[in-house]
Order: structure tokens, then sequence, then C-alpha cells
């Protein structure tokens, strides 16, 4: 009942593969589908990591508004996030 309920709300990629074909109800971004065409192979999962924030607020934050501004391509985003991140997960394990 839950993943319905994410599914519903178009907000989250739920768990539950059977739920992702749950329509929401409202409004979604013109991509929304190509969430679940990219995560066929994959399951999605919560980061549990005392750096998080830190990397959200230092890593994260900066380079998604480059990206939401069009300054950034999506390959560029993930490039340049992607190191970053995996460093900081690393030193907090």
């Amino acid at each position: 009942e839950g993943e319905a309920l994410i599914s519903v709300s178009g907000q989250q990629v739920t768990w539950l593969r059977s739920s992702r074909a749950i329509e929401p109800d409202g409004a979604v971004p013109e991509h929304y589908s190509k969430r679940f065409e990219t995560l066929e192979d994959i399951f999605p999962g919560d980061v549990w990591s005392s750096a998080w924030n830190e990397i959200q607020d230092k890593v994260w934050t900066p380079e998604f508004d480059r990206f939401w501004q069009g300054q950034l391509s999506a390959d560029e985003l993930v490039s340049r996030i992607t190191p970053q991140t995996t460093e900081m997960l690393q030193e907090d394990a």
C-alpha cells in the first residue's frame, strides 16, 4: 500500500517494480517516464551516510543548480558530482 501511495504522488521512484505501473495523480515532469526506463536493471535505494547532508549541500546543490539553469548537460552533471560524492562516501565508510 505504501509503494502505491508513493507511485500516486509522482515524487519518487518506488522500490516495488509493480508499483511503477501506477499512474501518478496530478502533473509530472515531461521526462517522468524516463525514470523507469533507466531503472529496469537497477534497484533504487537511499544513501545512509553521516556525510550525506554535506554531500548534498557542497556537491549536489551547486551542480544541480547549474543543471536546472541549463548551464550543464545531464552527462556533465553526473561527471561532476560522481567523483566527489564517491570520495566523500568512502571517507565516511
